[in-house]
């Protein structure tokens, strides 16, 4: 019986290695808080820009800006930082892309909406998923 001919295997690997590394999206922000999304019925899909923030908000009133857990009073100082490392023209497009726990008070949420317009961004989309009704 002769042998199997495997002269074409590694073309084949690194084909299909260089296909995963085109196809897969690499995460850019490690999430230190778990939180759910609420339910929206009119829901619109936020614009692919390289000038968005994310803020994430848990339960229990934590707040992460980025890859940094900061607390209410820092956000102004952080925020200041991330407009001062974009160029200008990114930063008047600057976005914030919020994302609050479903049981996360609203005290909180207001909260930090008063540090980011303290900052002047004020173009914020909160996120959720899309009700089943």
């Amino acid at each position: 019986m002769p042998d199997l001919n495997t002269a074409a295997l590694p073309d084949l690997i690194f084909t299909i290695l260089f296909f995963f590394f085109l196809v897969t999206h690499m995460r850019s922000v490690d999430l230190k808080l778990q939180y759910q999304l609420p339910e929206g019925q009119q829901l619109t899909k936020m614009k692919k820009s390289n000038s968005v923030i994310h803020v994430y908000v848990d339960a229990e009133g934590r707040v992460q800006i980025e890859n940094s857990l900061v607390s209410i009073p820092q956000i102004n100082d952080v925020m200041k930082q991330y407009m001062g490392s974009m160029d200008s023209e990114s930063g008047s497009s600057l976005q914030i892309a919020f994302k609050a726990d479903r049981k996360a008070r609203m005290g909180v949420v207001n909260q930090v909406k008063n540090e980011l317009r303290k900052t002047s961004t004020l173009k914020i989309n909160y996120n959720a998923t899309q009700s089943s009704d």
